[in-house]
């Protein structure tokens, strides 16, 4: 009895290391993130093609969005970052950088020369702090609608309209109709 769950454990340690070596082969990871000089400089496990990256914008609020296909993010990060700045695994093999920031300013994202374990992207020059401001909008406020008074024609007619409350409370009932 002893053996064959030592050989079922086995199996399953094996298929384990198998199932994560296919899962991660051909990706790296990033082993180091600093926030230094402007830059947010990533530091990868091993080589990086830089056509290996998408960079796009988004409005509302503003922030610059690049995508790393063929990078993971190690298990566990402890690494601070700023506010403005989030890094996460968007999709498997993929992880994602978003830079918000207020005012538009030009990006320079780049691999330093002569090292391919490197990817460098500067920063809004504003964020020297963390933003004070929040980055979403609070709503306005609804105006006030006035109630008018409408003269009725006839005493046996009247229209109420009563809007219900929702969910199993369907609001006034008369007559047998809702």
């Amino acid at each position: 009895m002893v053996k064959k769950s030592r050989v079922k454990s086995v199996k399953i340690f094996w298929l384990i290391l198998f199932s994560s070596a296919i899962l991660f082969a051909g990706s790296t990871f990033i082993e180091k993130v600093e926030v230094t000089n402007g830059e947010l400089q990533l530091s990868l496990g091993n080589d990086f093609d830089k056509k290996s990256m998408n960079h796009f914008t988004l409005t509302h609020p503003l922030r610059h969005v690049f995508d790393f296909s063929n990078l993971n993010l190690p298990p566990i990060m402890h690494d601070k970052l700023p506010q403005y700045l989030k890094i996460s695994q968007f999709r498997p093999n993929t992880v994602r950088v978003v830079i918000y920031y207020t005012t538009p300013y030009r990006i320079t994202a780049y691999q330093p020369k002569g090292t391919k374990r490197r990817y460098h992207i500067a920063l809004p020059p504003t964020h020297t702090k963390p933003i004070t401001k929040p980055l979403i909008k609070k709503p306005r406020e609804a105006r006030s609608v006035t109630p008018q008074r409408v003269k009725f024609t006839s005493q046996s007619e009247r229209i109420v309209i009563d809007a219900g409350h929702g969910g199993h409370d369907s609001g006034a009932v008369g007559g047998g109709k809702k």
